[in-house]
């Protein structure tokens, strides 16, 4: 499929712009503290930027298409348009067999039309699956050491004792 390509890089740049706005939010006291604003908003326009840019050309691809696609099916109308008008002329079928092919034709496009919104929702998510399936297929970072002994759990249970999350100070 000639979109996928642009598609995968558009769901990249969504992840990337997502996670920035998400790193933004979560530091916003940081970023007003220590006078960040300016950095912060930098980075987030070309993250933003970069993103507007890859949606964009996936959208002006998908536009593309569809141009493509009304083009062939006005072509195959007025074809189709012609010929039944010409037998007509000459007798060999009647206006109620041009009603009917013309019902045809527009069930048929309709379907078409129908069929290119399908696909293209197939695509769109084994592009935005694609970036999450090469996560997965990553090695884990933390690795056991050579030689260790695997742990057996006798009990399963989980116990928090004398925990603290804070700052120490």
């Amino acid at each position: 499929y000639y979109k996928f390509p642009s598609e995968v890089d558009a769901s990249r740049k969504d992840s990337e712009l997502s996670g920035n706005l998400a790193d933004v939010i979560s530091n916003s006291i940081n970023v007003k503290l220590f006078t960040a604003h300016k950095d912060e908003q930098r980075i987030f326009e070309k993250t933003s930027n970069r993103w507007r840019k890859s949606r964009k050309w996936a959208w002006d691809l998908g536009s593309y298409f569809n141009m493509g696609q009304a083009i062939f099916m006005t072509g195959l109308e007025i074809g189709v348009m012609v010929i039944t008008i010409r037998l007509w002329r000459d007798g060999v079928v009647s206006a109620g067999f041009f009603v009917l092919i013309q019902s045809y034709l527009l069930s048929f496009f309709h379907h078409l039309w129908e069929l290119k919104w399908m696909i293209q929702g197939i695509f769109d998510a084994f592009a935005d699956a694609e970036e999450m399936t090469q996560i997965l297929q990553e090695a884990h970072e933390v690795r056991d050491h050579p030689g260790a002994k695997k742990i057996i759990v006798e009990k399963r249970k989980i116990v928090f004792h004398e925990v603290v999350f804070g700052y120490k100070e």
